[in-house]
């Protein structure tokens, strides 16, 4: 296993998600709070939800996924997983969104990691098995993850900051073992 890649994979994956976060909320907040003053009456924070859980996780994925599409160069092409990912946020959105609308917008904010986490590599894994027969275990590792970030918090670290950690760390070791032995575009 390539361990320079892995560790690598892990401080890129870290830091786009915590600077991609921090861009995703000034501008999602920014958007929605925008939007929801142009509307008045009742809907006006309908609107702002909407409009900010679809914007954050599109922002956050795509800066993430360009970050990681310029490491996975060498064994996917970079629109294909870019493309993946970003398709992962639009469906992490219309997960929130979705259950935020039905009514209980604390749950759709509660779930939006598990959302972000599940929408993402469900379409990264749909790239990834073209690439590795190994992609099996994408999906698997974001359950595992959000699990073990739902129930087994670190108290030194908050919550958003260990998902980032642990987001970091699980998918370095998958990354490594998904394309242990594959050096180029195309092989499989």
């Amino acid at each position: 296993m390539d361990w320079a890649f892995g560790f690598l994979w892990w401080v890129v994956s870290m830091t786009a998600l915590f600077f991609g976060g921090i861009i995703a909320l000034f501008i999602g907040f920014g958007s929605a709070g925008g939007i929801g003053n142009a509307i008045e009456g009742m809907i006006e924070g309908v609107a702002a939800y909407v409009a900010f859980w679809t914007i954050a996780p599109l922002i956050l994925t795509a800066i993430v996924g360009i970050a990681q599409a310029w490491l996975l160069r060498q064994y996917i092409p970079i629109a294909h997983w870019f493309s993946a990912t970003v398709a992962g946020g639009a469906i992490a959105a219309a997960l929130i969104g979705g259950v935020g609308l039905l009514g209980d917008r604390t749950l759709g904010v509660d779930y939006s990691q598990i959302a972000a986490w599940l929408g993402t590599a469900i379409a990264q894994w749909y790239v990834l098995q073209r690439y590795s027969s190994r992609a099996f275990a994408w999906p698997l590792a974001a359950i595992v993850a959000s699990a073990i970030t739902w129930f087994y918090p670190i108290a030194a670290l908050p919550p958003s900051l260990q998902s980032i950690v642990l987001y970091g760390i699980v998918t370095a070791i998958l990354i490594m073992l998904i394309f242990s032995g594959r050096s180029s575009v195309g092989r499989a």
